[in-house]
């Protein structure tokens, strides 16, 4: 079948989906988000007619994890509940419409991870999609940058919206300033890479330098975008990459002792910036003093989450389930209404149970583990 669809056309809509997310709003309304998973499972369509192999490594295999949810999903929504009813000892849902979604956004994931090896298989075409998510990155930021400065609250100068987070297409500036921390990475990555068609003697090609500004001026706007989202978030997530950098950069080196050296203070240097956040917080809380009112309502929703989890610690009450299923737990000292445990791995345990979770859990230490090798 090689050969029938071509392969511009199908790199061509991976690009146009990985645009569609970030610039529709994040893709958090009905609409956007259904179109996001008709061209998912098309592009995943259109790799199959044009065959052809995937990239070696975690990529032949990562879509499992996604795949598995939704086949999960799928288990539950044969045994339907009421929220609040008898649940019984097999899967079950306690929100069938929100579960039905729920396995429809897993199977999208799903074929977005089984495709995308198979359309950036090379070294030129991976440089090329690490290069468009950071000129669209630079894009959200810009726009970001540009509304911050003329804000008139309108996304696009034309959409109202009264929310007071926004940044550029975005509903929530944390969620934009996750995006364009990917962006940015991906950015530096393809700065510090080495092309592979460089000559072995004569060095970098006669415009490598105008590229390299070019590049980094980019990478900057992106940083820019990325510290007006001001997400204490991203900036923690910023540090952990950079100590789980310099843990895969220790293993380059030539001497085993300097090697272990390095992974060690790589590896420190993470739990610690972990143990003085987790501390700051705890210490704040335990003395009764003033609690960022984000951190303070995190805190109640996970507190509650507790009871849930010792109700369903099996199978969970079905994916997507936590706002209808969450105000049965909620306490009195919330007094607001949440639609997420704002921690995915809780959430996925709450919806999922224990062995969903589990099997997230394995997914991403066999990922950590095939990159520190």
């Amino acid at each position: 079948m090689t050969g029938r669809v071509p392969s511009q056309a199908v790199e061509g809509l991976l690009y146009l989906l990985a645009a569609f997310g970030p610039l529709a709003f994040g893709c958090v309304e009905p609409w956007s988000r259904a179109t996001l998973e008709f061209m998912a499972f098309l592009l995943a369509l259109l790799c199959w007619l044009r065959g052809g192999r995937e990239a070696p490594g975690p990529a032949g295999w990562a879509w499992l994890f996604p795949a598995s949810f939704a086949s999960f999903g799928l288990l539950q929504l044969l045994s339907p509940v009421l929220p609040d009813g008898p649940r019984p000892l097999l899967p079950f849902t306690a929100a069938e419409g929100e579960t039905q979604a729920a396995v429809l956004l897993w199977a999208a994931y799903a074929a977005v991870l089984w495709s995308v090896p198979r359309i950036l298989s090379t070294h030129e075409a991976a440089r090329r999609g690490a290069r468009f998510l950071l000129w669209l990155g630079a894009a959200v930021s810009a726009q970001g940058l540009l509304q911050a400065a003329f804000w008139n609250g309108r996304l696009y100068w034309t959409r109202p919206t009264t929310i007071a987070t926004v940044f550029g297409p975005y509903y929530n500036k944390d969620n934009a300033a996750n995006f364009l921390l990917m962006s940015g990475l991906m950015g530096a990555g393809v700065w510090f890479s080495k092309r592979k068609d460089w000559p072995a003697v004569d060095g970098p090609p006669p415009d490598h330098f105008r590229s390299q500004v070019r590049l980094g001026a980019v990478v900057a706007l992106v940083a820019a975008g990325l510290i007006a989202c001001s997400s204490r978030g991203a900036f923690l997530a910023l540090v952990l990459a950079g100590a789980f950098a310099g843990f895969l950069r220790a293993g380059r080196v030539s001497r085993a002792r300097d090697r272990a050296a390095g992974a060690a203070v790589a590896l420190g240097a993470g739990v610690l910036a972990l143990f003085f956040v987790y501390k700051t917080v705890g210490t704040a809380a335990d003395a009764g003093g003033v609690v960022d009112r984000s951190i303070s309502l995190r805190l109640t929703i996970y507190h509650d989450a507790m009871a849930w989890l010792r109700d369903a610690p099996l199978f969970g009450t079905g994916l997507g389930s936590f706002e209808t299923v969450y105000p049965s737990y909620e306490g009195l000292d919330l007094r607001a209404l949440a639609r997420h445990a704002h921690s995915d791995w809780l959430e996925l345990a709450l919806e999922g149970g224990l062995l969903a979770a589990l099997a997230a859990f394995a997914g991403a230490f066999l990922l950590a583990a095939h990159a520190a090798r």
